[in-house]
């Protein structure tokens, strides 16, 4: 799946980084969080640590204007809908996130890949909320997001296999390592690895 548009759901620490890291790789993205005082101080919090991270030398400041003009701050959820990979990353609610997540299966065109930043949740618990609990996989990323290598790949009971693959395509493209998880919870709260995605994916990939 050809990932162009992607959209972020929460504009807090980990929205702002996942967003702030999604337009700097070349997505167009926008970000929706639903305290307009915290909305309309974003895109300020967001370029200023573009600003930052220029100042140590680690981004161009090519790369920051051509980033400004990718990132769009939403008004509204319904930004999402021409999305094709939807992040949510709003606080560790099971009940908030379903409600997010029903509104987005709504919204979004039925081919959208809706992901989820839980770090503790069940991904089947909610992807039930989503009408096509195949299209819903957890992508955890951990903080600080421009930082931390690591990203998560969460599958839920009926995620399927486009769905993995974009999502891991995806944080791959941001520069990160993506993990692919069996959805059994026992496995990951054990830390009990999974292998780490392959560089080379073949038919028999993490779901042999």
């Amino acid at each position: 799946m050809k990932i162009d548009r992607v959209f972020v759901v929460g504009g807090g620490t980990m929205g702002r980084g996942i967003a702030s890291l999604s337009a700097l790789s070349g997505y167009t993205t926008g970000v929706f969080e639903a305290d307009s005082a915290a909305r309309s101080r974003l895109k300020e919090a967001i370029e200023g640590s573009w600003e930052r991270a220029a100042e140590k030398g680690k981004v161009r400041r090519e790369a920051i204007a051509a980033a400004r003009a990718r990132l769009v701050v939403a008004e509204a959820l319904d930004g999402a809908a021409d999305a094709d990979l939807v992040v949510e990353a709003i606080p560790e609610s099971l009940a908030l996130k379903k409600q997010v997540f029903a509104d987005l299966a709504r919204l979004c065109g039925p081919e959208a890949v809706l992901g989820s930043n839980t770090s503790s949740l069940s991904i089947s618990e909610i992807a039930r909320a989503a009408g096509k609990p195949e299209r819903v996989v957890g992508i955890h990323f951990f903080n600080p997001v421009a930082a931390m290598p690591l990203v998560e790949i969460v599958r839920g009971r009926e995620t399927s296999r486009a769905a993995v693959e974009a999502a891991a395509d995806f944080a791959a493209s941001l520069g990160k390592t993506p993990r692919d998880w069996a959805w059994p919870w026992a496995s990951r709260r054990c830390g009990c690895w999974r292998r780490a995605w392959p560089a080379s994916r073949t038919s028999t990939g993490p779901w042999s």
